[in-house]
């Protein structure tokens, strides 16, 4: 286990060390200005090589990596969580669009909506509102849930 590892030091992290304008005659690998021994190097390749970065394109990763729901409190006194009611809530909401180009573009809109619950509604339970939250690049609409809060006093 104790075999020497050939290292290629391709990790983006590394940069040659440098000192001024001055060009180094050798290579000598640095870590945010540190010059690393051979056992650091090791290690950090150890660590890139720990990584497995998926081949797929910027909207396909955007897609899968997005959270598109909005999470909003919908803040009740106790009165108001007892008798049912409504309040307009007014939140912000990201479209994410390709252009003609295939540029992605991105826009914030400010939604307000009335928001109205039974009486008796459970500090737990949330209201959703479907395909009102942001969307993404794929054309993808979230949903937005109000979550049933207590009124601090």
């Amino acid at each position: 286990m104790n075999a020497k590892k050939k290292t290629n030091h391709q990790c983006p992290a590394l940069k040659p060390a440098s000192s001024g304008k001055h060009k180094p005659t050798t290579h000598k690998p640095s870590f945010a200005g540190v010059p690393l021994n051979s056992e650091d190097l090791t290690a950090l390749d150890d660590f890139c090589e720990s990584f497995q970065v998926p081949d797929i394109s910027l909207k396909e990763f955007s897609s899968a990596h997005s959270n598109i729901h909005l999470m909003i409190p919908l803040v009740l006194t106790e009165k108001e969580r007892t008798e049912g009611g409504s309040k307009v809530i007014t939140f912000t909401r990201t479209k994410r669009i390709f252009d003609q180009n295939n540029k992605a573009q991105v826009s914030k809109h400010q939604v307000s909506y009335k928001v109205s619950w039974p009486p008796g509604i459970s500090w737990s339970d949330k209201i959703t509102l479907p395909k009102m939250g942001d969307q993404a690049i794929n054309g993808k609409i979230g949903h937005v849930y109000f979550l049933i809060k207590p009124h601090k006093t």
